[in-house]
């Protein structure tokens, strides 16, 4: 029985880990060999990571509105093959971890051989959202699907056959999500912390103050046991308040000044299905909710409903990025799940049908989304960009004191030039929503250490005009793009 056991573990575990490094390779359009380009908000990340690999420091000489975790994360992967492929190993490890915590929650509501297509079905889903890969929420998400997995276990099956009893070891996994969610997206905690909301009045209402005292030490020590490093390292570095700044401060700046996604929803049938189909998990988790109250099981009910709501509230009010809603996926098993499992004869009689049919209905958003990635990134390797032919202006030699400004970040990595400033890409954009940014990027610009500054138009107002005048000169253009030297 227990070498069957260990047999089955290992062939899941290989396929888990087979189908991660398959989904990595072609869906991770920003870190994959099999493309050229390097992404939008993953070239950020790699061009921090592969500076921070050589020496750099965050936010002091290279800054973001993101935590360390994800530059963290892309430094390791280019300290380890100094390209973007050693990200792709991080990745497809991360993800083979995060298909066991989806497993784990799949056989709480599903036998063996379901709670296995609903794994695969959840990471086909993940495609919906991935946006080319090596994002803040990725990163997390094995920790997040974990919690997950405690937390629904804690719901359906209660440790020790009663409520009230919530093992420390799953708070001290929370305490380590929720640092490393602040260390990348603080909203990536949304879900977790409902979660946790919950929880603990469930222990408030069984008066089991001993097991609360426990469970918020045990939450304290893993958010310390995450957070702490950073911390002693920026503040070695003398750049504690710089990493505060731009993780939590210009994040939260960024965040409400975001539009609503009706608003940034592209302007298409097509675009409003896909964001719809991305937000699937979100209100599913309300649609369970309704569910789990009508088999009159009211702390599943709460949990459902809580989360989906504050969720759902959390990306509706948020820019219609896909990304945004991977931190609901983990969820999938259980929507699947508790809202084919209503009290009614028919849906009782007709479960497993109606499981299939929800398989294969998102199965055919998952096989649009796959054709998506081979229509707009399978042919683009190679391509030139417009700005090349301007770069050929700058010597050498004066390479290293250049810097491109509103110029998309892939630039520095596609072109291998490093930034001479520490504000080094959409410098315009974060001043709009940050009045003492704008101040920064002025002060820095204004010093004119760059011999050579690459300029993009943008709808967003020039910030540094004045010293373009005063101190360089136009001595190229081309389309959207100019180039500046020093007088």
């Amino acid at each position: 029985m227990g070498r069957n056991r260990e047999k089955e573990n290992l062939a899941n575990s290989l396929l888990f880990f087979a189908a991660a490094v398959i989904f990595v390779l072609f869906f991770s359009t920003s870190t994959s060999p099999l493309y050229g380009g390097y992404g939008a908000d993953s070239a950020i990340f790699q061009v921090i990571g592969k500076y921070w690999a050589e020496g750099k420091v965050p936010y002091l000489e290279l800054f973001d509105h993101k935590g360390p975790y994800i530059f963290f994360i892309d430094a390791i992967g280019y300290g380890i093959l100094n390209s973007k492929s050693g990200i792709v190993l991080l990745q497809c490890v991360n993800l083979f971890v995060f298909l066991i915590g989806v497993y784990k929650t799949a056989s709480c509501f599903f036998e063996k051989k379901n709670a296995m297509l609903w794994t695969m079905v959840t990471l086909g889903f993940l495609s919906l959202c991935y946006e080319g890969g090596n994002l803040t929420e990725e990163f997390v998400l094995p920790f997040l699907a974990f919690s997950a997995y405690g937390q629904l276990k804690f719901l359906t099956k209660p440790d020790l056959g009663k409520w009230g009893r919530h093992q420390y070891r799953w708070s001290f996994l929370y305490g380590i999500t929720f640092s490393l969610c602040v260390f990348t997206r603080l909203t990536n905690a949304v879900g977790l912390c409902c979660g946790i909301f919950i929880i603990l009045c469930i222990l408030i209402r069984e008066k089991e103050w001993k097991n609360i005292g426990g469970n918020i030490l045990a939450t304290a020590a893993g958010t310390a046991a995450a957070g702490i490093p950073f911390i002693l390292y920026f503040l070695g570095k003398d750049a504690l308040y710089e990493m505060f700044v731009g993780t939590i401060w210009q994040n939260v700046r960024y965040t409400v000044s975001s539009d609503a996604f009706w608003w940034s929803t592209p302007h298409s049938v097509v675009g409003w299905i896909h964001i719809a189909a991305a937000h699937f998990c979100s209100y599913g988790l309300i649609f369970a909710g309704i569910a789990a109250f009508l088999r009159k099981k009211k702390e599943e009910a709460a949990y459902y409903l809580f989360v989906g709501v504050c969720m759902t509230a959390y990306l509706v009010t948020r820019k219609a990025f896909y990304h945004y809603t991977m931190i609901t996926v983990p969820f999938l098993p259980a929507i699947a799940a508790v809202c084919t499992d209503v009290p009614w004869a028919f849906i009782q009689r007709n479960k497993g049908k109606l499981r299939m049919v929800l398989a294969a209905f998102l199965g055919l958003f998952i096989a649009y989304q796959a054709l998506t990635v081979v229509r707009d990134s399978w042919g683009k390797t190679g391509e030139e960009p417009e700005y090349a032919s301007l770069l050929q202006e700058i010597p050498e030699e004066e390479r290293n004191a250049f810097v491109a400004y509103n110029v998309r970040t892939d630039f520095y990595l596609l072109c291998d030039m490093e930034p001479c400033y520490r504000y080094f890409h959409h410098q315009d954009a974060h001043a709009a929503v940050n009045e003492g940014l704008r101040q920064n990027i002025k002060e820095e610009y204004g010093t004119a250490k760059a011999k050579w500054i690459l300029m993009m138009e943008t709808e967003f107002e020039n910030s540094i005009e004045e010293i373009l005048d005063k101190e360089y000169l136009r001595v190229a253009g081309s389309g959207k793009y100019a180039l500046y030297h020093k007088k």
